[in-house]
This record gives structure tokens, sequence and C-alpha cells, in this order.
């Protein structure tokens, strides 16, 4: 790996850093909704246990908004929510997009989900077929087991290099990096858009390889990001 001391980083930089997999990874758990897929889909399953037509319609809608929660978790942990938004990315694309950053989602998900959501939310049609609204609910336990290793470790927070620091502040949407008592940001706002997939991509890489990490729990972002810029100004004796 080259060395950075006395030149600036850019994304393509970034994205050969961690292809390099020669630094160390600091993940961070944050919680990112009040209300999670697991209980959603929890939900799913009591409201299909009722076993009458409201059940039956809440069972569909919860689990649907479990795999939605999921995707949205996925896509938030990807670096991909300002294009996500930005785009007005459906269920369909965002499916799709994972899938391009090596989250695999199946094309069964994607048929078997959408055909239920337009029978319920776009033609007002109860689900008759108690087998097939069960059949949405394991398609949901299946995508979610299927992705728990991707959001297992949560946020990429930082990755600390020699000499230096990179510290992901997905919050505001930039990276900031600190090396040899320089500061430089990089405006993933601005970024062109397939240079961030080729990033997330790698970073989707990080989460199913054996490298060497730290996991942070039960923390805010704002404890998390405090903690470490203190501990980096302290090294370079800024404060």
């Amino acid at each position: 790996m080259k060395d950075f001391k006395n030149e600036n980083i850019n994304i393509r930089d970034l994205i050969e850093i961690l292809k390099s997999k020669e630094c160390d990874i600091e993940f961070v758990r944050i919680p990112l909704f009040e209300i999670s897929a697991e209980e959603f889909l929890t939900f799913a399953k009591s409201d299909f246990n009722e076993n009458n037509d409201r059940g039956l319609i809440n069972a569909l809608s919860n689990a649907k908004r479990a795999i939605s929660n999921r995707m949205d978790e996925l896509i938030k942990l990807s670096c991909l929510q300002k294009i996500s938004v930005k785009n007005r990315w459906n269920i369909p694309t965002k499916m799709e997009k994972l899938n391009v950053i090596g989250i695999f989602v199946p094309g069964l998900f994607r048929r078997k989900i959408t055909s239920m959501r337009n029978i319920l939310e776009h033609e007002y049609i109860k689900p008759k077929d108690s087998k097939e609204v069960n059949d949405v609910i394991d398609i949901a336990e299946l995508f979610l087991r299927s992705t728990d290793r991707y959001i297992e470790f949560g946020f990429l927070g930082v990755i600390d290099l020699i000499p230096g620091h990179v510290i992901f502040n997905l919050m505001l949407d930039k990276i900031e990096i600190y090396i040899d008592k320089k500061e430089e940001i990089i405006d993933l706002s601005q970024i062109d858009e397939k240079d961030i997939f080729e990033l997330v991509r790698e970073l989707t890489v990080l989460k199913t390889i054996n490298t060497s990490y730290t996991h942070h729990c039960d923390m805010t972002w704002d404890d998390f990001y405090a903690e470490r810029v203190n501990e980096i100004r302290k090294s370079f004796g800024q404060i």
C-alpha cells in the first residue's frame, strides 16, 4: 500500500486501501429505527395466528414491513441512503442495487413480494389464501436470516491506517481523513455514483471475511464519533 503521509487521499485511494485488507477496521452498532425488522416479523407471525381477514391483512403488511425495514437498514449501512432517496428507489430497485453491491437477493423474493404487495396496496383485494400469506412470512424470515451477517457489525466507523485514521461519518454523508496532523474531507454527495458503488462493494466484502476489526456495541454515533476524534487529535497533540 502506498505511503499517504505527504499526499491527499481520494475515493479511489480508499477503495484500494479496502481491497488491500492492510488496515484495522472499527465497526459500531447504533439503533437505526425505532422498530426493527425482527419485531415486524414477530408481529406478522402473531397476526397470522389470528386466522381471520384482519389477521391475514396485518400479517401480510407486517411481513412486507420486515423486508422493507431490513432493506433500508442494508441501504443505510452501505452508504447508499442519499442515492436511494434522491433517485426514489422502490422495493424492486433496492433489491437490484443490493445485488449489485454483493448482497444477494433472489429473484423469487422480488417476484413474490411485489405480487402480494400489489394485491393488497394497489387493488385493495383481501388475501384469500392463508398459505400464500404464510409463504410471504417464510420468505421474509429467510430474507432476514440470509442478510443477518451484513448487519451484525453495524456501521463501518473507522479504518486505522499507518499512519492515520479514516472516519466514515455516514450520518453527515462524508468521510474524514486524519493523517500526519492533516485533516481532509471527502463529501460523498459529490462522488461519482460508480465510485460509490465500488466502495460499497468493498465494504460488503469486509463484512464477510476474516479480517482485523474492533466491534463497538450499544453506543450512539455521536458518542462514538466524539470519542474517536478526541483520541485522534490527542495523538496529533492538538488537544
